[in-house]
C-alpha cells in the first residue's frame, strides 16, 4: 500500500498552467529539462511516460510519449501522446528542438570537409595523419632491416631508396 501512496502523492506534484493547459512538473528535472522520477521505485524515469502510463494508457513497447505542447515539463495526459522514435525526431526538427549543429572543431578550425557524413577539419586531419607518419618513421629508423616485416622493409625502402 505504501507503494500505492507515494505514486498518488507523485502523481499530484505538478501546477496546472492557466494559459495554456499544461501541468508542470515540480519534481527534479534532467539535463533535457523533462521531469525526473526514480526508475527503481516507479519504472520509469520520465515524469511525462509514469503519468501517461498512470492516468491515459500503457505505452506500447519500444514507443516514445511526444508532446503536443512542446513543454518538456509537461505531465498533463491531454497533452502526452504516443509515436514511434522517428515520429520523435520529425517533432523535435519541425520545432527547431534539434542541438545546433557544429561548424568548428574542438581547436576552434572551420569544417571544410564531409567524411561519411560527419564533419571534418582539414587542418586537424593533416596534423594528425603528419603526426602519424612521423611516428611511423621513427619507429622503422629505431629498427634494422632484419627486424623489419616485408611490409615494413617495403615502406622503408620507398623512403630510405633501396637496401
Amino acid at each position: 500500500m505504501r507503494g500505492e501512496k507515494t505514486l498518488s502523492k507523485i502523481l499530484q506534484n505538478y501546477e496546472a498552467d492557466t494559459n495554456g493547459g499544461c501541468w508542470l512538473w515540480l519534481g527534479c528535472i534532467n539535463r533535457l529539462g523533462y521531469g525526473q522520477v526514480s526508475r527503481a521505485t516507479y519504472g520509469e524515469s520520465s515524469a511525462h511516460r509514469l503519468f501517461y502510463t498512470n492516468l491515459k494508457e500503457p505505452i506500447p513497447i519500444g514507443m516514445c510519449i511526444l508532446h503536443k505542447c512542446d513543454v518538456p515539463t509537461c505531465v498533463n495526459p491531454q497533452h502526452l501522446y504516443v509515436g514511434n522514435h522517428s515520429q520523435n525526431m520529425k517533432d523535435m526538427w519541425s520545432r527547431g528542438r534539434h542541438r545546433k549543429l557544429k561548424t568548428h572543431c574542438k581547436r576552434g578550425h572551420p569544417f571544410d570537409m564531409k567524411d561519411s557524413g560527419r564533419s571534418r577539419c582539414s587542418i586537424c586531419r593533416d596534423a594528425s595523419r603528419k603526426a602519424s607518419d612521423l611516428r611511423r618513421s621513427e619507429s622503422l629508423v629505431r629498427r634494422t632491416p632484419e627486424q623489419l616485416s616485408e611490409a615494413g622493409r617495403i615502406a622503408a625502402s620507398a623512403r630510405w631508396g633501396k637496401m
